[in-house]
């Protein structure tokens, strides 16, 4: 067998990716690939996207992306897909990759990288074990859409009756709301990460397939936001599903059903669009938010959250 190669992806590399992909999910995602070649190519501080050769033919890909302050975490990489060639399994294609992806973090000096898999993707987890990737302290917990048209008691109004999200304008996000949003996160957080709230908002409103990220208003000014994007498949999911990034209300805007009506809005839209669930990754010791969502209809997935360090 000869020995494999590993270099960045290019932009003609798309037509391979996808083929290598289709081989594992039974259809092609071209769109989701253009878009996040296109995306990396563009802004390669943060995204790590390469290619594994073997005689000059592309027989796998990886692609990461940085991230500073997602899902609570601090900076570290996400390694959002992974595959290789049938034909070439078992062959090191896989360790090439993560060893390359591997090197890429470690000069930019950041310590670990993390990943999801589902508990059922046996011989994933087993690669992923083989790798040295351990279970990481965040839980990760999804909703069925269809509970859109379910109500809790956290959704009614005590007095009318009414749902929150009749209560409360919640309307698409614009870039228009970044300076707000970013406001309210600072309040809640008690720093500013409006580096990383650009990121997430770039990817929510120009790399996500379809945009469904929320603000709140009251009495014309932003008051909440939810930050979700849509998501075509992480290592062989065959259905649409869409990401909850953040979430935040302004802390004078409490209690007001703001972040009920925020979920229950998105949750109407995405089962709107035949989304079948969101999905998002909460740090175990955030106990608030666990049993807001909790309420809200979201419960353990199958995905179990994976990390490791960089070497």
């Amino acid at each position: 067998m000869s020995e494999v190669a590993v270099r960045p992806l290019k932009a003609t590399d798309l037509d391979e990716v996808v083929e290598i992909d289709r081989q594992h999910v039974a259809r092609s995602r071209r769109g989701f690939f253009a878009k996040r070649l296109e995306a990396a190519l563009a802004d390669q501080g943060t995204y790590i996207q390469v290619g594994a050769e073997v005689d000059g033919e592309l027989v796998g890909y990886a692609m990461a992306r940085l991230i500073d302050g997602e899902f609570g975490l601090s900076k570290t990489a996400i390694l959002e897909a992974m595959a290789v060639d049938t034909t070439h399994d078992h062959h090191g294609a896989g360790e090439a990759l993560l060893g390359g992806v591997n090197d890429v973090l470690k000069h930019k000096g950041l310590k670990s990288m993390q990943t999801n898999a589902s508990w059922t993707s046996h011989s994933l987890l087993r690669f992923f074990d083989h790798q040295g990737f351990k279970l990481a302290p965040r839980h990760v917990i999804e909703c069925d859409t269809s509970r859109a048209h379910v109500s809790t008691d956290e959704d009614l109004d005590a007095n009318g009756g009414t749902l929150a999200r009749d209560r409360v304008y919640v309307r698409l996000m614009t870039a228009d709301d970044a300076a707000a949003v970013s406001a309210i996160d600072k309040a809640i957080m008690g720093n500013d990460r409006t580096d990383y709230l650009q990121n997430a908002m770039k990817e929510a409103l120009d790399e996500s397939a379809i945009r469904v990220s929320l603000v709140a208003e009251s009495d014309g000014f932003v008051s909440g936001f939810i930050m979700a994007r849509m998501d075509f498949g992480d290592f062989g999911e065959t259905e649409p599903f869409a990401v909850i990034d953040t979430i935040g209300v302004a802390p004078n805007q409490g209690h007001q059903g703001i972040a009920s009506a925020l979920v229950s809005q998105l949750l109407m839209n995405l089962s709107g669009l035949q989304v079948d669930h969101v999905r998002t990754e909460i740090r175990r010791e955030n106990f608030d938010l666990l049993a807001f969502l909790y309420k809200h209809g979201f419960g353990p997935s199958d995905q179990l959250a994976l990390e490791r360090k960089v070497a």
